[in-house]
């Protein structure tokens, strides 16, 4: 595995963004949360949903595979949180807009990205209207704060979500191409012969 390079960055990539409670435009999507369950912009929705026991982010038109679905925004923090995306070895963002609202699958139909213009949750395939927003949070988490028993309820459910440190070594394996960079390093760090 000593051929795969992964790219580094730093907080300075996710700087915290003019996001309200009522309207985000620093995202694909608007969120109304205090007006009601149920706010739409840009193909995304967050409704109450009886699968998820809650808020989840749900497409109300289709996104092709590739497709920049949404951005991440939102304030840097040191430690994470029961709601925090880690963007770095050390570091994690408190996500505004619908990334709040994005649940786990261990076959999700998006994964993050970085590009030149900050962090994205992408397409992995085609999402059609009516599906909710997923991607798998042991893909970008290492040791997270909050473990859960999963419900995905999918063929290649990992039934535990604590992190992908925990992850048997095959499936950190087949897992790695998904991966946010700063997962890759630490695999490549725990695993460098």
């Amino acid at each position: 595995m000593s051929n795969i390079s992964v790219l580094s960055i730093t907080s300075d990539f996710f700087k915290p963004t003019s996001c309200k409670p009522v309207s985000c435009t620093n995202a694909v999507t608007t969120i109304d949360t205090m007006a009601n369950d149920y706010s739409v912009d840009k193909g995304i929705a967050v409704v109450f949903s009886q699968k998820y026991q809650g808020k989840s982010a749900q497409t109300v038109s289709s996104f092709e595979k590739g497709d920049l679905v949404t951005k991440l925004s939102g304030p840097c923090l040191n430690s994470p949180t029961r709601f925090t995306l880690q963007i770095s070895e050390t570091e994690h963002i408190d996500p505004h807009c619908i990334l709040k609202y994005t649940n786990h699958s261990c076959n999700p139909n998006t994964r993050c990205k970085i590009t030149d213009e900050g962090f994205w949750l992408e397409a992995i395939c085609d999402i059609a209207a009516g599906e909710y927003i997923t991607f798998d949070y042991q893909s970008n988490e290492y040791d997270m704060a909050s473990s859960f028993d999963c419900r995905c309820g999918e063929s290649n459910c990992t039934k535990f979500i604590r992190g992908f440190k925990y992850l048997p070594y095959d499936l950190q394996v087949k897992k790695y191409p998904f991966c946010s960079p700063h997962i890759q390093r630490l695999f490549m760090k725990n695993h460098d012969q």
